[in-house]
């Protein structure tokens, strides 16, 4: 009888994925889902689509900014302090400077206000970047990129838009989970889109909804 292993690769049986029983998922605990913004902002991946210069980087900045300092969202939802990461992937110092002049208290402590103007794409070791500064940064509760562009690996133009579009989103969905973080992805809406259908609004295919857990539109 030949061993296993002097047996020609496509002849061996790999091992099979492991699978669990109803009665392990039901006994199974897990801790609560974190809100960034209670009631609105969970613990997840959320695309936030708008029109160019309609705010929505404004939007994101300052909620980050209340993360940090346990301020309030919106300008009137308490939120639980933790630390915040903003990539701000296109707009430069100079004007993060002006906006959390504008944005934030002269003497409110910002040193849980963090923020990149680079950081690298999905397919350059940007997934792997975040989650390691996510396990040496574990009070943070709300990461926001601006924007997906920035960030989505290059397309091959090998595969559908389907598939590139859902591909560049859903490797952060383990991530924030993992960290019980919510990651909040700045996206541009479709010029022709039906106003409507909020799945319908963003520039791209339905696979970048299908990857998110939720969706904001700013409109």
């Amino acid at each position: 009888m030949r061993r296993t292993d002097d047996m020609p690769r496509e002849w061996r049986r790999p091992n099979p994925p492991q699978t669990f029983t109803g009665n392990e998922l039901r006994e199974k605990e897990f801790p609560p889902v974190s809100w960034a913004i209670p009631d609105i902002l969970p613990a997840g991946v959320t695309l936030f689509g708008g029109r160019e210069k309609m705010g929505k980087s404004w939007l994101g900045f300052s909620l980050c900014i209340a993360v940090a300092t346990g301020g309030y969202a919106l300008g009137k939802m308490p939120v639980e302090q933790g630390c915040a990461l903003y990539l701000s992937l296109e707009d430069p110092e100079r004007r993060l400077h002006k906006r959390i002049r504008r944005l934030a208290d002269e003497d409110a402590d910002l040193g849980g206000f963090h923020y990149a103007t680079e950081w690298p794409s999905a397919d350059r070791g940007g997934v792997e970047q975040l989650d390691g500064w996510l396990e040496e940064n574990p009070e943070c509760r709300l990461v926001v990129i601006d924007t997906l562009k920035r960030i989505r690996p290059q397309a091959s133009g090998k595969r559908n838009m389907y598939d590139d579009d859902y591909e560049a989103l859903q490797p952060y969905v383990p991530i924030a989970n993992k960290h019980n973080v919510a990651i909040v992805v700045l996206h541009h809406l479709n010029q022709q889109s039906d106003p409507h259908d909020p799945f319908d609004a963003f520039s791209g295919s339905s696979g970048l909804t299908a990857a998110t857990e939720q969706i904001w539109l700013l409109t």
